[in-house]
């Protein structure tokens, strides 16, 4: 039997059918991750300095990895709600819009340490 080029666990054809805001909300994840990662290893690092890292260093990796989730988990509820297709992709697009927001500034006071409220 002939296998079907595969693309991780899904095939291409099925990875076409599914939603841009299911697509908009795994990249948006994906990213969230990968902002996660370096914002671990920037407190990682600090640390290794004998120091603590400022608020806003911690605050920042911890939101990415909620953001992570949440975009992700926003995606697939956008994927099996009734609305139409482009009402799905601005509601993901619109919280995904306020996540990356809130992690610019977290990761600006971060860098400035120029607050501690």
């Amino acid at each position: 039997p002939r296998l079907e080029p595969r693309m991780g666990l899904f095939s291409a054809a099925q990875l076409a059918s599914v939603s841009t805001a299911l697509r908009t909300g795994v990249t948006g994840s994906a990213c969230f991750v990968l902002i996660g990662v370096l914002t671990g290893i920037w407190r990682w690092r600090i640390l290794l300095r004998n120091k603590n890292p400022h608020k806003y260093v911690n605050v920042a990796h911890q939101a990415a990895w909620t953001y992570s989730y949440v975009t992700l988990l926003m995606g697939l509820l956008a994927e099996i709600s009734d609305f139409e297709e482009q009402t799905k992709l601005y509601l993901v697009l619109g919280s995904l819009s306020f996540f990356v927001q809130s992690e610019i500034s977290y990761i600006v006071h971060g860098v400035l340490e120029d607050t501690y409220n």
